[in-house]
C-alpha cells in the first residue's frame, strides 16, 4: 500500500509542479492583454482628456514600455 501511496503522491506533485509555470503564463498573458486594452483606450482619448489625467500622447510609449512593465 505504501508503494501505491508513494506513486500517487509522485504523480500529484508532478502535476503540482506544472501549476506554477502555467499560472505564471496565464498571468503574463492576462497582463499583456490588459496593458494592450489600456493602451488602446488611452490612445482613443483626446489630448485634452489625456492632459486631464496628467499625461501627454508622447508619454504613452514610455508608460507601456514592456521593459519597464511590472
Amino acid at each position: 500500500m505504501s508503494i501505491l501511496t508513494h506513486t500517487a503522491e509522485s504523480a500529484f506533485s508532478g502535476r503540482a509542479g506544472l501549476v506554477n509555470p502555467i499560472n505564471r503564463l496565464v498571468g503574463f498573458v492576462h497582463t499583456i492583454r490588459e496593458r494592450a486594452r489600456a493602451m488602446t483606450e488611452l490612445s482613443r482619448m483626446s489630448d485634452a482628456e489625456l492632459a486631464d489625467i496628467g499625461i501627454t500622447r508622447s508619454d504613452l510609449p514610455r508608460i507601456f514600455d514592456r521593459k519597464r512593465a511590472v
